[in-house]
């Protein structure tokens, strides 16, 4: 199959952010997924609330997590 999927992600002024994807299939003519995450920081902490849709399935997330350690998070919803 062929597939397609561009990527943005737009980070304007440092703490705040956008993510979007969209993955389409050329062999059906059909968007088969697309994601969208937004995220901000603060001084000590970075927050994100994402959407992704694959088919009928929608999901929705947030996360937490700490900008000292970065490699810890927590995610409600995913």
């Amino acid at each position: 199959e062929d597939f397609i999927t561009p990527f943005i992600l737009w980070r304007p002024h440092g703490k705040f952010g956008v993510e979007a994807s969209w993955r389409h299939n050329f062999d059906t003519q059909e968007l088969e997924e697309q994601n969208y995450f937004v995220h901000w920081d603060s001084s000590c902490l970075s927050y994100g609330l994402g959407f992704r849709e694959t088919d009928n399935d929608y999901q929705m997330w947030a996360t937490v997590s700490l900008l000292a350690m970065p490699q810890t998070h927590l995610s409600l919803g995913r």
